[in-house]
């Protein structure tokens, strides 16, 4: 069959439906979209029982290092269990027993989040899933259960009740097809060979498969479409043996090959991409940083592959492309297309304390209706400014006890946590931003001395800025996001008085901003946004809160225009647009009692006043915004 579908990556080319539709029945020519990325979440770092509070992640198709992820949120962080769908990675059973289940989004690097909670406090648990839901099976109080539940991965919310392990078993290896979740051995107390397999598409008790080579705990496991692979663990003297079972029948396990060496209390979860699996960490008496790999369709013994960040034994993984996530993928292919209108509106100033406001906001800007929530950020702060690519959202400085010069990214096509980026060249807050495709400007701001500084990064790599220029005029409160393919320009501010300065740079280059023009009416903590083709700006302090939007042609120079009028007053909106339509989110109008939720819209192309939109999901100002297709990104 032709290929009929189009590159993702940039939203063009025309699907042809016949050919979908076959592709997604069959799972023939249609290419399978699977992830390469494994979280590990915590692990015993001793034997008295010191945990690491760390989690970390690699790209399981290279070799190397794990490179670190975040911190997890529940548990002492000696051990639990994971499993993950294309875009989630959860984890439960932490030790010591608890309920708490844990999650994180594999593109975003930061915090585990809340989940919900297991039906029982546990430890020590089997977890498997396929792309729609995860099992956690068995695992002790420490005295061992029977318990199956599971979670609806996509979702939040408690686990509910799926059935029983054959008997009660905590310790024991996995492994998954897109049908079936397998718990291989374990310990009951004693040391056992049983395999289990629950279906995923039901509920109710688990049956028998076969049996491993000897009974055995604490062996790491991994898994492709067809097989899955135990290695290493303890029976009762510590073993490298791995083996493995084709999961879609029944029967025992087959001999595959051997660890580098003897070890035990191996990852708890699939640590797998479609074509590898990894073994992490362990006990061979004393605690590894070890990495090896496999080649989960051929047999033979395991090669080094890296170090974790730590020796730790016990820790909970979780990959995005393990075999039971195998077949058509909706969740990427068809949710959220780059380009298509996504907005974000990170952090800002709450009305109460923590006044950092710890929310991200999500919109699609062609609709109308109330922002819902996307994830948390890295760094939360106010004051701060949002600059973006088609895939990418960076927030950069802001104010959070004193001057930040954090800058975190957001990934617009999955849900999730901020993660850090890299630094300023100087902390400050009430900063200007703008970009193109390729490149971030920070301008201005405060430290709180007002500031003259432009700094630049390339978005698609994280790492520090470097020094760009300087504005024409030192300023705070200065405008964001007003930006074309080649310029980006900034309006407004305070140099100690309101000021009407308008000046711009040329992206692509560094050096020093030119004058553009003025602003209708002198103002500070002015919004903006733009097509490809004009600017506006929007709202701000003149001394007054105002209301007043006036708008530019970008590639020339001159004066602002009159636009029309904001719903209401107010101050240090966020402005974001796609290339027609520019919105504008929360509002400050002092006291903070007065911070507002209001998200209004204009269309940028013509004049005329703001209208409604929809709400943001907390009143706030001082705000982030990004979005995948603002003007900068339209050549």
């Amino acid at each position: 069959m032709a290929t009929s579908y189009p590159d993702k990556t940039n939203a063009r080319g025309i699907w042809k439906i016949s050919d979908l539709y076959t592709n997604i029945i069959t799972e023939g020519t249609f290419p399978t979209v699977l992830g390469d990325l494994c979280v590990t979440y915590g692990g015993a770092t001793d034997a008295a029982g010191t945990g690491s509070t760390s989690s970390g992640v690699i790209k399981i198709s290279s070799t190397g290092n794990e490179v670190s992820f975040g911190s997890i949120k529940s548990g002492d962080g000696t051990g639990c269990t994971g499993f993950g769908s294309f875009t989630r990675g959860v984890f439960g059973a932490h030790t010591p027993a608890q309920a708490n289940i844990d999650y994180i989004t594999f593109t975003s690097k930061g915090n585990g989040a809340d989940f919900g909670d297991l039906t029982s406090n546990r430890f020590s648990a089997s977890g498997v899933s396929n792309d729609t839901r995860g099992v956690f099976m068995g695992g002790a109080t420490p005295s061992r259960v029977n318990v199956i539940d599971y979670v609806t991965i996509a979702s939040v919310g408690n686990a509910i009740d799926f059935g029983d392990l054959t008997a009660g078993t905590a310790a024991g290896g996995e492994g998954a097809s897109k049908t079936r979740g397998l718990r291989m051995g374990g310990s009951t107390p004693s040391n056992v060979n049983v395999i289990d397999f629950i279906s995923f598409s039901t509920t109710g008790n688990a049956i028998d498969f076969g049996d491993l080579s000897a009974t055995r705990q604490g062996s790491g496991s991994a898994n492709s479409a067809t097989r899955s692979v135990i290695g290493g663990g303890l029976e009762p003297s510590l073993v490298n043996t791995i083996e493995f079972v084709t999961t879609d029948s029944i029967g025992n396990t087959t001999d595959f090959g051997d660890l580098t060496s003897t070890r035990r209390n191996l990852q708890s979860g699939l640590a797998s991409n479609s074509n590898r699996g990894l073994f992490l960490g362990g006990y061979e008496p004393s605690f590894v940083n070890k990495i090896e790999f496999i080649t989960i369709a051929s047999t033979g013994d395991a090669t080094d592959f890296g170090d974790m960040l730590g020796a730790e034994a016990d820790a909970g993984a979780a990959s995005s492309g393990h075999g039971g996530l195998t077949g058509f993928n909706p969740n990427i292919r068809f949710d959220y297309i780059p380009g298509t209108g996504r907005g974000l509106f990170i952090s800002g100033e709450a009305s109460s304390s923590p006044y950092e406001s710890e929310v991200i906001d999500m919109i699609t800007i062609s609709t109308h209706g109330n922002a819902v929530d996307f994830g948390d950020p890295h760094a939360s702060a106010y004051g701060s400014q949002g600059a973006s690519s088609v895939t990418r959202g960076l927030k950069g400085g802001g104010y959070n006890g004193g001057a930040s010069n954090i800058i975190e990214s957001v990934e617009f096509a999955s849900k999730g946590n901020g993660a850090d980026f890299g630094d300023l060249t100087v902390a400050r807050f009430y900063i200007g931003t703008g970009s193109n495709s390729t490149r971030a400007i920070f301008a201005g701001g405060s430290t709180p001395t007002r500031q003259n500084v432009i700094d630049y990064v390339a978005m698609a790599t994280a790492g520090n800025a470097s020094d760009f220029g300087d504005t024409s005029v030192t300023r705070d409160g200065a405008v964001t996001s007003v930006s074309s393919p080649t310029r980006v320009v900034i309006g407004g501010g305070s140099t100690g008085s309101l000021s009407d300065v308008i000046d711009y740079v040329t992206t692509a280059s560094t050096g020093d901003a030119a004058d553009f023009g003025d602003l209708t009416v002198a103002r500070n903590h002015v919004t903006g946004t733009s097509t490809s083709v004009r600017g506006v700006f929007a709202g701000g302090v003149a001394p007054a809160k105002s209301n007043v939007i006036d708008y530019i042609t970008i590639a020339s120079t001159g004066d602002a225009q009159d636009f029309g009028d904001l719903t209401a007053v107010g101050q240090s909106a966020a402005g974001i647009s796609n290339n027609t339509r520019g919105v504008f989110a929360g509002r400050g109008n002092h006291p903070a009692a007065s911070y507002q939720n209001i998200i209004d819209y204009v269309t940028i192309g013509s004049t005329g006043d703001a209208a409604d939109f929809g709400d943001l999901t907390t009143s706030r100002h001082r705000i982030a915004g990004v979005s995948d297709s603002h003007g900068g990104l339209q050549g």
